[in-house]
């Protein structure tokens, strides 16, 4: 392999015998290793090896930790709203929790449960051709469920806990489902697919489910088995049944993970054993090597059927880190009685989370610094100038007097904070740069095992997504209708993907796994974004090919570029912009951030009804001021500035289709809920 010419020497340009074919960049690979990594460890073959790995090698150290729900208590309230143009009220109900402390298992705590329950699972006729569907929240239970299914060699497939019946029977009826996995408080959505779900013959919960939801399925499938998954590992644990002829290959098929499905049904990405190694090795331990250790804490909050999830902790876990559950409700004192959250609790040193997660963590900062008194804002104001033009004694001052309580906010002991799966805004990066510490960024999909770049303590800048991993090499095509080609300076084009973290295919499609727009017939993955290699050797992600659209002008604007520029604004808690080639300019349906804008704005304290507010036209005005605010300082061009906005007054969610259950915006839901009010911007754009 050639020696790196760039800064950073993370990541290289292979040197090509001969030309390199028209049309395309030179491959990247990584200087980190000499040929594609595999294994975090030669003794590990297959995933069934992680837990006797670190049984064996960690012993008694906290494996796993989470909090028990001691009380959940349901705070009903009156709201009044607006439907139809009249004022209707609505009982509404806010939840909030009382918690235990943290409580763990070790390591070989955590092989000798996952063994009992693999036992368990034979003797209840489990079968290795059988595929057993993870339906459940993130928490240890789902990785006891998983590792012990791996010990047996029997699939697993996964399924966002806030997926709808839909994407839930399409999840459950593709791969002929015959277990599943899920919790008590799950069973009732589970209960109105499964008369639509053939295949299933075994429930297995977590929890304490109501008699009346158990009967009900019982009703609906006579004969079906439920158990709970502590009833499942007593069994086992008196059980004297082995399960060596199970072990699985490492060419086996260990998961079919569920993508959200932003454009329909969800699509299962095959990932094998290898597959799974691969990622884990090159994108989660190799490059995290040099700077997590066995003594670093990572709190998971992020669904585990998200492939970013699955990747991270499992090589969190192959390094030894003590690994504690949380969730999106629960993470903050917010929504805590008579306890804190769980980042305040668990207090980590590494935390993972997705753009929409530290947006929402810096918008909420700020919305209580803005309704703070004038002297707290004129402090904060002047300890973040101090930290943020690194003036040595007021950095100092600043740290003590103002950001040292944001950092007690994440328990205290933060010292790696990881992003991926969509872009993160500059002014999110800067914030926590300077109120927190520096967020590293990745890119990579479930297709690609997740992470494929990361960027690290010595490169992180929010311009870039890092340097190529070791168990993948990549190259740049030509999209020359988008005015991309690899012949640029610097090169640009579709990033394609190859090597062993790379996924085989998608299950039951061979429409997909045969289109030379997905998979080409030399082995490459087509990812349908837009990438650029920088001078140093990193990678900057700019555009997605389907997201460039064409404007009545032929001039293309870029839509998540400028989205998560204007996501990034304090007032905004969610958006999408909309385009096509009638328009000479794009618009923007925007969600605002209630709290925030409630501060910002006159006459609109909590007494003021919400949707009333959001109909308000100086409230319209207000928002575009900031939008338009936030489009001049990144420079942008007209044709990426709305020309109007749509303000909504209700949530996102997975519930009403908006958001997919991995919290990705449903652009087609969205556009076609407000078809009439999107008609009318373009008649008075056109006028």
């Amino acid at each position: 392999m050639a020696t790196s010419r760039f800064r950073i020497p993370f990541a290289s340009e292979v040197v090509e015998t001969g030309p390199v074919p028209k049309g395309e960049s030179r491959i990247h690979r990584s200087t980190l290793s000499e040929t594609y990594t595999t294994t975090p460890d030669p003794s590990i073959t297959t995933l069934r090896d992680v837990v006797h790995f670190v049984a064996d090698k960690f012993g008694d150290k906290p494996a796993l930790g989470w909090r028990d729900v001691i009380e959940v208590i349901n705070d009903e309230r009156d709201v009044d709203k607006v439907v139809e143009g009249k004022k209707v009220v609505e009982r509404k109900t806010w939840q909030y929790f009382r918690m235990s402390g943290y409580q763990y298992i070790s390591f070989k705590q955590l092989r000798d449960i996952v063994q009992s329950v693999a036992r368990g699972l034979v003797d209840l006729g489990v079968q290795r051709t059988d595929i057993l569907n993870i339906f459940a929240a993130t928490s240890q239970n789902w990785q006891i469920i998983q590792h012990a299914c791996l010990q047996i060699g029997t699939t697993i497939a996964t399924a966002y806990a806030t997926l709808g019946e839909s994407g839930l029977t399409h999840s459950l009826n593709e791969p002929e489902v015959s277990a599943v996995f899920t919790n008590a408080n799950l069973l009732d959505i589970f209960s109105r697919v499964l008369p639509k779900t053939p295949t299933v013959k075994l429930v297995i919960y977590d929890g304490t489910p109501s008699n009346t939801i158990l009967d009900t399925i019982r009703n609906i499938r006579p004969g079906i088995r439920l158990i709970s998954l502590d009833e499942l590992r007593k069994a086992g644990e008196k059980s004297t049944t082995t399960y060596e002829e199970r072990r699985p290959k490492s060419d086996d098929v260990a998961c079919i993970m569920y993508t959200s499905g932003t454009t329909g049904n969800p699509k299962g990405v095959v990932l094998k054993h290898t597959t799974v190694l691969a990622a884990v090795t090159g994108g989660g331990m190799y490059l995290l090597k040099g700077s997590v250790t066995s003594e670093d804490t990572l709190l998971h909050y992020l669904p585990l059927a998200h492939i970013l999830a699955y990747v991270s902790e499992m090589a969190y876990l192959c390094l030894g880190c003590t690994c504690g559950y949380g969730s999106m409700k629960t993470l903050s004192d917010q929504w805590m009685r008579d306890c804190t959250g769980d980042l305040a609790e668990f207090a980590p040193t590494q935390l993972i989370a997705v753009p929409l997660v530290f947006e929402t963590i810096r918008k909420g900062i700020l919305g209580r610094v803005q309704s703070s008194g004038i002297i707290t804002r004129a402090i904060f104001g002047a300890a973040f100038a101090a930290k943020y033009h690194k003036i040595p004694i007021a950095s100092t001052l600043a740290d003590a007097i103002v950001f040292n309580g944001v950092k007690q906010r994440f328990g205290g002991k933060l010292r790696g904070l990881w992003s991926g799966s969509a872009p993160l805004s500059r002014e999110t990066q800067d914030f926590f740069s300077t109120a927190l510490l520096p967020i590293f960024n990745g890119y990579g999909l479930t297709e690609s095992g997740g992470p494929v770049t990361l960027s690290g303590p010595e490169f992180c800048a929010v311009t870039h997504v890092g340097v190529v991993n070791p168990a993948c090499e990549m190259k740049l095509l030509d999209a020359p209708e988008l005015g991309y080609v690899a012949s640029n300076n610097p090169p640009r084009g579709e990033i394609l993907l190859r090597g062993p973290c790379i996924t085989p295919g998608y299950y039951k499609r061979p429409d997909l796994n045969s289109d030379p727009t997905v998979f080409t017939s030399d082995g490459w993955f087509r990812t349908g974004d837009v990438g650029q290699w920088n001078p140093d050797g990193t990678l900057s992600v700019i555009d997605r090919v389907k997201n460039l659209v064409k404007l009545s002008s032929g001039e293309y604007v870029a839509l998540e570029r400028v989205e998560a520029v204007y996501k990034a604004v304090p007032v905004v808690s969610n958006l999408i912009v909309v385009a096509n080639s009638e328009f000479a300019r794009p618009i923007a349906i925007v969600l605002p951030h209630e709290a925030n804008l409630r501060t910002a704005l006159p006459n609109a304290g909590q007494d003021v009804n919400w949707a009333e507010i959001c109909d308000r036209p100086e409230t319209k005005q207000f928002v575009m001021a900031q939008l338009l605010r936030a489009a001049k300082a990144e420079g942008f061009k007209p044709l990426e500035i709305p020309s109007t906005i749509i303000v909504s007054a209700d949530e996102w969610t997975a519930e009403n289709e908006f958001l997919t259950a991995a919290q990705k915006v449903r652009r087609r839901q969205i556009e076609e809920h407000f078809k009439t009010e999107i008609q009318d911007a373009l008649r008075k754009s056109q006028s």
